[in-house]
């Protein structure tokens, strides 16, 4: 407890000193190196959690407006945005409804603040160097992660407390608070590992990227959700099948190293389900060895959510649903029980209602149409590659959003980000060449 005090502090001293001191590009750096690290904490009298680190963010926006004030310079607002603003106003109008005032208004700020996010970022990451930059600043604190990751795993296996491990179910959990934080933020990490062009500069470079994607299977893994799981070997697959389209060199190699892995899971599978194993590690592999698929089979409160919940919210508000944020207290008042709707778009569906889930539609039906777009005119190459690690991230995120509510995770937004600053960076490119 007291090392983790200490380091938070530590983090909290350098993000208060670089919005002193630090330029612009320091300052977005270090809060894209300290995504993973920072744990959300209960706010007094609210009894609702929120991470202190988004403190850094709001200096960083700070100094962005004064920057922007200096230089005369002119706000570019994506045409995302708007879908995003209304999703807000449907928000608002969904308090009338709310079953708990107090989430569905820490939902509005988170919502709020993480759109006031990808404003200010979209400002700054303007040029292909930024983007490299800051891709790679985002992936420097997966080092650490990974570290920490192996010290959990191994107090997990010695059956030994530790604060990197969720104690009720035994499960890795990491830098994070919750099990299912962890495996949603490496469904970032691994295609972005996976296809970075430093992989390729040297035989170094190549191991240090495999051994690190490696760790990142053995994490969520003993994270102990089998979901996430199935959802990283199909990024994997995703890489793979990017590799034989693009006809890299390096493709046999890893065609090789897959296969081999891929078999090697198959071996351990029933070794790992006959052996006494943690609860974790055997619960990761229940996908592949369960009789009955059924949703109800699957997840018992997930089928009282998306059977009775959602349907029961749309016929009770259908217009503006039940309070954005409030799908917990609504699931144990209506449904008596059930928790908090684990599916993104039918949660959005069932608390902002029909106008909220058209805004949340419209809102992905433009991000996929600038990963279109974009892919269609980058030219080949290192750029080309780190942007496919950035879509199959995406799109690891989004298939994560259906059994989890994955809205209001950091690292979702900043692919959102990684997203539409390419979409602004490519036509620059294109018109160059």
């Amino acid at each position: 407890m007291n090392i983790s005090i200490a380091f938070f502090g530590i983090l909290g001293s350098v993000g208060l000193y670089l919005a002193v001191r630090g330029t612009i590009r320091q300052m977005l750096a270090f809060l894209l190196f300290t995504t993973p690290f920072v744990q959300s904490i209960e706010l007094p009298f609210v009894g609702e959690r929120f991470a202190v680190f988004e403190v850094i963010f709001v200096l960083l926006a700070m100094k962005y407006i004064i920057y922007v004030y200096k230089r005369d310079a002119k706000l570019q607002l994506p045409i995302h945005v708007f879908p995003l603003v209304l999703l807000i106003v449907a928000g608002i109008a969904s308090l009338w409804n709310s079953y708990s005032l107090t989430s569905s208004s820490l939902m509005l700020f988170i919502l709020i603040y993480y759109v006031g996010c990808l404003i200010v970022c979209y400002q700054i990451i303007d040029t292909v160097e930024n983007f490299v930059w800051y891709i790679n600043m985002y992936l420097a604190g997966a080092a650490v992660v990974l570290l920490v990751s192996i010290i959990g795993m191994v107090a997990i296996l010695m059956e030994i407390p530790s604060s990197f491990v969720f104690e009720p179910s035994n499960r890795l959990i990491a830098t994070f608070r919750r099990p299912n934080q962890l495996p949603a933020y490496l469904h970032t990490i691994v295609p972005l590992l996976a296809l970075h062009p430093a992989r390729s500069r040297s035989r170094r470079h190549f191991f240090m990227f495999v051994g690190a994607t490696l760790l990142s299977f053995l994490a969520v893994i003993a994270s102990g959700s089998d979901g996430s799981l199935v959802i990283l070997i199909v990024q994997v697959m995703m890489v793979l099948a990017y590799e034989l389209i693009s006809r890299d060199i390096t493709f046999r190699t890893e065609l090789w190293a897959s296969v081999c892995g891929g078999i090697g899971l198959l071996i351990a599978t029933p070794l790992i389900m006959g052996v006494q194993m943690p609860s974790a590690v055997t619960s990761s592999f229940d996908l592949f060895t369960r009789q009955d698929y059924s949703l109800q089979a699957l997840s018992g409160p997930r089928y009282l959510q998306f059977v009775y919940g959602v349907p029961r919210a749309l016929e009770l508000h259908p217009i503006v649903g039940v309070g954005i944020g409030a799908s917990a207290r609504f699931m144990s008042v209506e449904v008596g029980g059930g928790g908090s709707i684990h599916n993104t778009f039918l949660a959005i569906l069932a608390t902002t209602g029909i106008v909220g889930g058209v805004f949340f539609l419209a809102f992905h039906i433009l991000l996929g149409r600038t990963v279109l777009r974009t892919f269609a005119i980058l030219p080949d190459g290192e750029l080309r590659r780190l942007a496919a690690g950035v879509y199959i991230s995406l799109a690891g995120l989004l298939a994560y959003g259906t059994v989890h509510f994955g809205f209001r995770q950091r690292h979702l937004w900043l692919i959102f980000i990684f997203v539409l600053s390419l979409g602004k960076i490519a036509p620059k490119l294109d018109k160059s060449t």
